[in-house]
């Protein structure tokens, strides 16, 4: 063997040598993971015209745990955000696009009349302490969930507002003080945004009630004799939803030191 061929086999033999380790130690390229066919995607939705809690209240549905479809809402952006299945979030998107007009083009506003029971409360049963019918099933709920025994109509009033619009009103609640006799009265102003109405599963309509404020100023003795009295603010601030025909229980307040309470019910009505 010449020595240009020896010289030629060491270079092969050394080449080899140096590229033997890198072709041990080279990783099989990993398969990358496989998402769930058909999900998932987001996409946001920029309301233009509508109210936006409005809107995501209209579309929202309860979907369960890592289920979708998933709806967020920022009022400040005036965004909703939709996430799930491909076509869950193409049919999100399109009510929202048609949902989303101008006020003037959902057609007219509906008159919803609104009743609000005043009921006082307490954990002792007094003679002469009754509800109407139309409140048992109240009754029982406030007997079974809460406690209260003594329970009785302080005031019924009725408020009539359209969709979209704030409606306001007062009026008396009557006498509240032990000494009832003397007759110190308790008024109180209500403030309540209809918001919309819209069709019920078991037939009707579903009314959503924004921001509902009731205030009732309660009078207290300042004396023994009851000569002199301060009032006591006692108030319910809620938003809430109630089915035509339906009497709900929307909030309940403490109306001095005693176990006296004030409940709030309301139903609701849509006029036209």
């Amino acid at each position: 063997m010449t020595k240009l061929s020896i010289v030629s086999l060491c270079w092969t033999a050394l080449a080899f040598a140096a590229l033997a380790p890198a072709q041990d130690t080279k990783e099989t390229p990993k398969a990358s993971p496989t998402s769930k066919p058909g999900c998932c995607v987001q996409q946001v939705y920029q309301v233009k015209h509508a109210n936006v809690r409005d809107l995501y209240h209209l579309l929202f549905t309860r979907a369960g745990q890592d289920q979708t479809p998933y709806l967020g809402y920022n009022e400040s952006l005036r965004a909703i955000s939709v996430y799930g299945t491909p076509q869950e979030v193409n049919s999100i998107m399109a009510n929202l696009k048609m949902l989303d007009v101008p006020s003037n083009e959902l057609g007219r506003s509906k008159s919803v009349e609104l009743t609000l029971h005043l009921i006082t409360a307490s954990r002792q049963a007094t003679s002469g302490d009754a509800l109407p019918p139309s409140l048992y099933a109240v009754a029982r709920q406030l007997t079974d969930v809460f406690g209260y025994r003594g329970l009785r109509l302080l005031d019924t009033a009725v408020i009539r507002g359209r969709t979209g619009e704030e409606s306001n009103m007062s009026g008396n609640g009557g006498a509240l003080l032990e000494k009832e006799s003397l007759n110190f009265q308790s008024p109180y102003q209500v403030s309540v945004r209809i918001a919309q109405t819209r069709p019920a599963t078991q037939g009707g309509n579903i009314v959503q009630v924004d921001n509902l404020r009731f205030n009732l100023r309660v009078p207290y003795c300042t004396d023994p004799e009851c000569k002199n009295v301060n009032y006591q603010e006692v108030g319910v601030r809620t938003n809430f939803d109630v089915r035509e025909g339906q009497n709900v229980v929307v909030g309940k307040s403490k109306m001095d030191n005693s176990d006296r309470g004030l409940v709030l019910v309301v139903s609701a009505k849509v006029v036209d």
